[in-house]
């Protein structure tokens, strides 16, 4: 494993930096969130993808405030409406797009998750949980990144390669016991013909 410095993406050290003054936990998410388990940089990513608790929004929201901060609403449309300041979304809105300014590109994503107590949340189906200290692992930088089983199963109902292209890519190096629970979380999401469960 490498340091996010060494990840090919300046940004993420420069994100983390500037959400290290939050004083709240966030992780790294999406694609290269499973390069740095991989240890390189296995294709092109559109966007950096952090996480943060939904109850901790706003104090992110003070963090970043010298950025254009947007939400998708619905997620997943490209909608984009303004995150006015002292705002709190509740779901289904999850996602907040970010640029440093209105000439720069889209390129830093906020992701919202829930959590119940010191368990993570399955947003999409709410059977799905973990304890807290299962959510995530740390580099050796100190950066703290999603678990891959998790990433995976929130990639797992997309059609996209590019979430192929990452589960092929990860299954090497997950334990047996993530892909255990891998397979039992999308069998429980998706149902037990989902074609992934055939590979992991």
């Amino acid at each position: 494993m490498f340091s996010y410095k060494e990840s090919l993406n300046p940004l993420i050290e420069e994100v983390a930096q500037l959400l290290k003054k939050a004083n709240k936990p966030f992780w790294l998410a999406g694609g290269y969130s499973l390069d740095l388990l991989v240890g390189k940089k296995t294709r092109e990513h559109e966007d950096l993808d952090f996480i943060i608790s939904r109850q901790d929004q706003l104090i992110f929201q003070k963090t970043l405030s010298g950025w254009e901060l947007q939400a998708a609403d619905p997620p997943g449309t490209g909608n984009l409406f303004a995150w006015p300041p002292g705002h709190f979304y509740e779901l289904p809105i999850h996602n907040i797009w970010c640029r440093k300014n209105e000439t720069s590109p889209w390129n830093l994503e906020i992701l919202f998750s829930e959590f119940e107590n010191d368990e993570w949340v399955y947003r999409r189906n709410k059977t799905i949980r973990g304890p807290l200290s299962n959510f995530a692992w740390q580099t050796e930088s100190g950066l703290m990144v999603l678990a891959p089983e998790i990433q995976l199963l929130y990639k797992s109902r997309s059609k996209r390669p590019k979430d192929f292209q990452d589960l092929e890519s990860v299954i090497p190096f997950l334990t047996a016991e993530q892909k255990e629970k891998l397979i039992a979380w999308i069998a429980l999401d998706s149902g037990s013909d989902h074609p992934w469960l055939d590979i992991i």
